[in-house]
């Protein structure tokens, strides 16, 4: 029996491999310095790829994106270039490499981190929200505007751009508002030491005031004695 059918088939997965655009890969090392990294293929950790730029927003230029955590054992995917990579990234703009297209080279790819697996646990969200998430801290930016920031501890900040307000709470102290109007504070304050009392010094102090009739006045501070208080 012939095998020239298998030999076809296996030229033709030969050929389909060149041709292959996205790889998924997992990350051997990063370097931040440069924000590259060396990527294996999952699906032969034998093919390795070094000096792989990781995509990032900030490369609009406009000096705003995110920086990514990426560490060794991640996993994400490459996009290889039909284009020799180095040449592609030496400016901004339109260029011509001087290439014609061709079946892309293993070494010219960009890191995409990173994807979610069926092992891992998507963190609680509102549809539209943008959430990082690091060190156990989480920030929330809600599609209203609205940022929420939380720590470890359970601590919290919130600024509501409607309200003009920002919150900040603790799970074991007050909460402390602050908005147009001033400043609320909910639960109990301590200065110092809350086992001692201590003094604030409030001084005397006179202002001169014009009143509507074009006459002045003088008006004096209400502890004209300028005792202590005493704060605990």
């Amino acid at each position: 029996m012939s095998d020239i059918p298998a030999l076809l088939r296996e030229y033709v997965a030969d050929e389909l491999r060149g041709v292959y655009t996205v790889s998924m890969v997992v990350v051997e090392s990063v370097d931040d310095g440069s924000r590259r990294c060396t990527v294996s293929f999952k699906r032969d950790e034998d093919v390795i790829v070094d000096d792989v730029p990781i995509a990032s927003v900030f490369a609009s230029a406009d000096g705003y994106g995110e920086i990514v955590p990426v560490e060794q054992g991640d996993e994400g995917f490459v996009l290889h270039t039909k284009e020799p990579l180095d040449d592609l990234l030496v400016q901004r703009g339109h260029q011509d490499v001087g290439y014609e297209q061709r079946q892309f080279a293993p070494q010219d790819a960009v890191f995409f981190p990173c994807v979610w697996n069926e092992q891992d646990t998507i963190p609680d969200h509102d549809p539209g929200e943008y959430l990082v998430a690091h060190a156990d801290s989480v920030v929330r930016i809600k599609p209203d505007g609205r940022v929420e920031l939380a720590g470890a501890t359970g601590q919290t900040l919130s600024i509501d751009p409607d309200a003009s307000e920002t919150t900040v709470t603790h799970p074991a102290g007050p909460t402390l508002r602050l908005h147009a109007g001033g400043i609320d504070v909910e639960g109990r304050v301590t200065v110092g030491d809350p086992d001692a009392t201590t003094s604030v010094a409030v001084q005397d102090h006179t202002h001169e005031v014009t009143l509507s009739d074009g006459t002045t006045a003088t008006t004096t501070s209400p502890n004209e004695g300028g005792t202590d208080t005493q704060i605990s």
